[in-house]
């Protein structure tokens, strides 16, 4: 979803079908027009690639990242 951050406003919300991963229409969401130019995002979108297209179009990125079952995250992850 796209949320206007000064109007708290929803701008964009894509309705799919269950099957249809969030990854897909992740790309519709993004909008230049928005008040800000940050990005949440959970830890399913993260790549070098995505991160590398998204800082070059000038968004500031905020993806979770992963943890490992034995190693977990650290504390500055967190």
């Amino acid at each position: 979803m796209n949320v206007d951050k000064r109007c708290k406003l929803i701008r964009k919300i894509p309705i799919t079908r269950a099957a249809v991963a969030d990854t897909v229409v992740f790309e519709e969401l993004l909008d230049p027009g928005n008040t800000s130019q940050n990005i949440y995002a959970d830890r399913g979108y993260p790549s070098i690639e995505w991160v590398t297209r998204l800082k070059q179009a000038g968004w500031r990125t905020h993806i979770q990242r992963r943890g490992h079952a034995t190693k977990g995250i650290s504390e500055t992850q967190q």
